[in-house]
């Protein structure tokens, strides 16, 4: 369950050892020094990091996949993006005279 399931580190693949070692940085604290659950992790990293597990998962980063880049999310966060340009035009009107 993810009260039990912990946090672990992200095994390093070909041509990802920037990435990966930045992902490690990122959740050490929660892994190795907390021993952080699914459940007991800080929402956003456990957000993130499970996106990423999925994204792994899935292929995206194998270059022999066929799913090599394939985002399932990629349509819900273009939606998302669009919708909120209307939203984010009068807060960028604002900040032009102080850019």
């Amino acid at each position: 369950t993810a009260a039990d399931t912990k946090l672990r580190h992200l095994r390093p693949l070909p041509a990802q050892d920037d990435e990966v070692a930045e992902w490690r940085e990122i959740v050490t604290p929660f892994v190795d020094e907390r021993e952080d659950t699914w459940l007991t992790a800080p929402w956003m990293v456990a957000e993130f990091y499970v996106y990423r597990r999925l994204l792994e998962a899935l292929g995206y980063f194998d270059p022999t996949a066929a799913t090599v880049g394939y985002d399932p999310f990629a349509k819900q966060k273009r939606m998302g993006l669009v919708q909120s340009l209307s939203l984010a035009a009068p807060i960028l009107e604002q900040m032009t005279p102080v850019l």
